[in-house]
């Protein structure tokens, strides 16, 4: 068996798990994978790979089914080497889409026209450091409000605005992941 043979072997028997796995019994989460392929010590937080995407993806390996699960070693490769600096960009990328998307299709579940959703705030697609978070949470919170949007949701919401205000970006990619697991519930199939 060549070296390569070996190796692809031995990732396709890896078995993705919640939490962060145990390397000696060939379970792993999807980071923990991603720490090995690196050659870095078994760690859920290695240190190739990017914090916020770190944060996101952990949620992601924790919130889906096993099978789901495995269709994440797939991205293992991809995320490593992405702690170069650009936190912030992926943060906001994240922010962005939870904002723009993600939060329009929760007021479209919750009976809101066309124009409801049009005239809902929207973050600009490029970083912005001295963009006003404070004032779209303030819109974001009376526009859910007025359609029933959940307490929690809104709540998530706020505090995905203050933490990129206050540049704690790790939380972006915890928020994100928490805002589609709701939208992705059984309920609605169609974002899954």
């Amino acid at each position: 068996m060549t070296m390569q043979t070996e190796a692809q072997s031995y990732f396709d028997g890896v078995d993705l798990v919640t939490g962060s796995g145990e390397r000696r019994e060939g379970e792993l989460c999807v980071m923990s994978l991603v720490a090995l392929l690196a050659g870095e010590q078994h760690s859920d937080r290695p240190s190739t790979a990017c914090p916020v995407i770190t944060a996101f993806v952990i949620r992601i390996n924790d919130a889906i089914d096993h099978p789901a699960r495995q269709d994440l070693k797939d991205y293992a490769t991809r995320i490593m080497g992405t702690n170069d600096g650009r936190h912030h960009d992926r943060a906001w990328l994240l922010t962005r889409e939870c904002v723009n998307d993600v939060f329009a299709r929760m007021m479209e579940a919750k009976g809101a026209n066309g124009d409801a959703i049009a005239a809902l705030p929207r973050m600009p697609l490029n970083a912005d450091t001295s963009y006003d978070f404070k004032a779209l949470s303030s819109e974001l919170q009376a526009a859910g409000r007025y359609f029933g949007l959940a307490r929690d949701l809104l709540k998530d919401m706020r505090y995905l605005l203050r933490a990129m205000r206050e540049g704690r970006y790790e939380f972006g990619g915890e928020c994100r992941c928490r805002t589609d697991r709701r939208l992705c519930s059984p309920a609605r199939p169609e974002y899954r």
